[in-house]
C-alpha cells in the first residue's frame, strides 16, 4: 500500500548465493517495481531458507520500518512463513503495512456487537495454532498505577504455547478490562501480517469445498 500496489507472484525475486565453505548461504531479494533497491541477508546463514528469511527481514526493515517495529515480536513465525517460499514472503511484506492497521478498524467505535481485541486475538491465535485456543494459551497480566489523575491499569499479554518469549504491552486504561483489551490489540497488530495469508488460505479452502 505504500506504493499503491500489491506484491504478487513474480514481483519479488530471491537470489541464493552459496559460500565457498559449502555450508552457508547469502541471499538477495529484490522487487524492481516496488522496492527502492535490493536487500541482502546481513550475515551467512546455515540454510537457504534462513538466508531468504534474513533477506526478507532486511527488506521489511528498510522499506517499512514502522511495520517492522510493530511485528518485532512475531519474528519466530515470520521466519517459518517466509521459509515457505517467495510468494508467502511477499504476502507477509505487503500485509505488514496494510493488514496491521486494518485490524484496528474492524471494530466500529461505539458498536458493542463488534468483537474487541481479546476476541480478535483469540481468533488470530486459533488460525496460527490451527486448533481451538485454550485458556492457558493467552495469559494477561495487569499492573496498577496510581497518579494524580487517579488509578490506571496497564496490561501485557503472553502466548506461551505460540512464543513464550513474546510480550505485548497495551496502553494504560482506567479499567482492568480495557487494559487487557489494549494489550490484546497490540498482539493483534503483531500477528496481523501472519493472519492475513492464513485467512486467505482458509477462504480458498472453503470456496473449493463449496
Amino acid at each position: 500500500k505504500k506504493y499503491k500496489m500489491s506484491l504478487t507472484k513474480g514481483s519479488m525475486v530471491y537470489n541464493i548465493e552459496p559460500l565457498e565453505d559449502g555450508e552457508s548461504f547469502n541471499c538477495c531479494v529484490k522487487a524492481p517495481q516496488v522496492f527502492a533497491g535490493e536487500y541482502w541477508s546481513e550475515a551467512p546463514e546455515p540454510t537457504k531458507r534462513a538466508a531468504e528469511h534474513a533477506a526478507a527481514k532486511a527488506a521489511l526493515e528498510a522499506e517499512f520500518p514502522e511495520a517492522a517495529a510493530e511485528i518485532a515480536n512475531a519474528v519466530p513465525l515470520v521466519a517459518s512463513v517466509i521459509a515457505a517460499g517467495p510468494e508467502t514472503a511477499a504476502a507477509c511484506l505487503a500485509a505488514s503495512v496494510g493488514a496491521s492497521r486494518n485490524a484496528q478498524k474492524r471494530r466500529a467505535p461505539g458498536d458493542p456487537s463488534a468483537p474487541d481485541g481479546k476476541s480478535r486475538l483469540k481468533y488470530s491465535l486459533r488460525l496460527i495454532l490451527d486448533r481451538s485456543v485454550l485458556n492457558a494459551d493467552i495469559v494477561y497480566t495487569t499492573e496498577t498505577m496510581e497518579s494524580p489523575e487517579g488509578t490506571f491499569y496497564t496490561s501485557y499479554v503472553t502466548m506461551p504455547e505460540y512464543d513464550p518469549t513474546a510480550v505485548h504491552w497495551g496502553e494504560p486504561a482506567q479499567s482492568q478490562r480495557q487494559a487487557e483489551i489494549n494489550a490484546a490489540e497490540a498482539a493483534v497488530l503483531a500477528l496481523a501480517p501472519l493472519v492475513g495469508p492464513l485467512e486467505e488460505e482458509r477462504s480458498a479452502k472453503r470456496a473449493a469445498v463449496a
